[in-house]
């Protein structure tokens, strides 16, 4: 829940709107993945070509979201 009013893209969110977030769509991102279908443990491997995004820039770490806070989130 948005605890104050704030803008994302030109859209203005209203203090108290619920906001939800697209997981799959985060996951499944073709901008940020190789084969975002696909599970390929090597994303997370820093000696992997797949470490970093399709372009060659480093993916986000916000561009993976299992435990709803970001690459460093503890699921415990």
């Amino acid at each position: 829940m948005a605890y104050e009013p704030f803008e994302i893209d030109g859209v203005q969110i209203l203090k108290g709107t619920h906001i939800q977030y697209n997981i799959i769509g985060i996951h499944h991102n073709p901008l940020q993945y190789y084969e975002p279908e696909s599970f390929i443990p090597e994303w997370f491997d820093p000696t992997s070509k797949y470490y970093v995004k399709p372009d060659g820039d480093p993916w986000n770490s916000l561009s993976i979201v299992p435990f709803s806070c970001g690459w460093w989130s503890c699921p415990g």
